[in-house]
């Protein structure tokens, strides 16, 4: 269950770096993450289990990994920028 929220964290840090690019991306990450919501939310109706709580080393890694979001922004701001006028 672990590698759901790790797909989570992954593409929030994709939408970071490439906003800068394309700024329709973030609707399309919203919608996405909207959808892993609904999903989660069936199969959890669907099985009637409580889910498993995620382990305290991955969820610290992860909420590491969501404060990276705007060095993320920052570097794909610089990196398309300088691609973009070259």
């Amino acid at each position: 269950i672990d590698s759901e929220y790790v797909e989570m964290v992954t593409e929030y840090l994709f939408t970071c770096f490439f906003v800068s690019v394309e700024p329709i991306i973030v609707a399309f990450a919203i919608l996405e993450l909207f959808l892993f919501y609904l999903v989660q939310k069936i199969a959890l109706y669907k099985i009637c289990k409580r889910p498993t709580s995620g382990n305290n080393v991955i969820n610290k890694a992860m909420y590491q990994l969501i404060y990276c979001g705007p060095l993320f922004y920052t570097l794909g701001s610089f990196c398309w920028t300088d691609f973009i006028a070259h």
